[in-house]
């Protein structure tokens, strides 16, 4: 059975996956995009667990007590993909084109086949709607062990914008 209740952070909690949500006052979420074109401040490993004191990976030992081989996430008939969530509102951009990258070694890069595995564009007039909530759905079966996302900017970099941005299973609302 597919793991599908659990949510991996790649932006909006700093640059800890174990670390709480950034809410600087009472804005949520991480800066994207402010010095032009960024990659996700944090990357998932979809490895097995290394040990229980550093698990580094996802599903991890800080989430449940696995044993080898550890439960992975599948093609269980749940929609997995990337949330984002627009914290605070962007300015000055033309948009924001989030591409999913994958790789078998840490640093996936968007220019490295088989990349992008997945895209979306996001305008100005959507990232500039707090808590507008978007989805890219992602088939896990084109996955490797190492994800996180690039965010391609057009046009001007923006001074203000937060996001909030995980990986997991659809949950409705999203647009």
């Amino acid at each position: 059975m597919p793991v599908t209740d659990a949510l991996t952070y790649l932006h909006g909690s700093g640059t800890s996956a174990f670390g709480p949500v950034t809410n600087t006052a009472g804005v949520y979420g991480d800066a994207l995009c402010y010095a032009g074109s960024q990659y996700s401040n944090l990357e998932i490993d979809f490895g097995a667990p290394t040990s229980s004191v550093n698990p580094g990976s996802f599903p991890s030992l800080t989430e449940k007590g696995y044993t080898f081989p550890p439960e992975l996430p599948g093609n269980g008939g749940v929609e997995m993909g990337l949330h984002v969530i627009v914290g605070s509102a962007f300015n000055l951009l033309t948009s924001i084109n989030f591409e999913f990258c994958t790789s078998l070694t840490t640093g996936a890069l968007y220019t490295a086949s088989p990349n992008p595995v997945a895209a979306r564009t996001l305008t100005l007039a959507q990232l500039a709607v707090v808590g507008a909530h978007y989805y890219i759905p992602i088939q896990l079966g084109s996955l490797l062990e190492f994800n996180r996302f690039y965010a391609a900017l057009t046009g001007t970099d923006p001074t203000t914008g937060t996001i909030l941005a995980w990986f997991g299973p659809r949950t409705g609302g999203e647009q």
